[in-house]
């Protein structure tokens, strides 16, 4: 396949938010044992570059090309959009 050939289609529209919630659902999880369960699941969508969120935590991390998790931020590191 060359790449140089793939046309690119602009996604019509977007997303609009429409709560006080995440638009993918598999991006904040309560606890880091939800997470690794997710993580390790035969159904999982988990994919290289993702920010997760452990609520339980406070923490985000990125999915490294590894595939293993690194700490990116702590909440108490970042300022309250509030």
């Amino acid at each position: 396949m060359d790449i140089n050939n793939i046309k690119v289609t602009p996604l019509l529209g977007g997303f609009k938010r429409i709560g006080k919630f995440p638009i993918d659902l598999y991006s904040v999880f309560s606890t880091k044992n939800e997470l690794l369960a997710y993580l390790t699941s035969e159904h999982s969508t988990a994919y290289l570059g993702q920010l997760i969120s452990v609520v339980e935590e406070n923490k985000v991390y990125y999915i490294s090309n590894q595939e293993n998790l690194i700490e990116v931020a702590k909440y108490s590191d970042i300022e309250s959009i509030n």
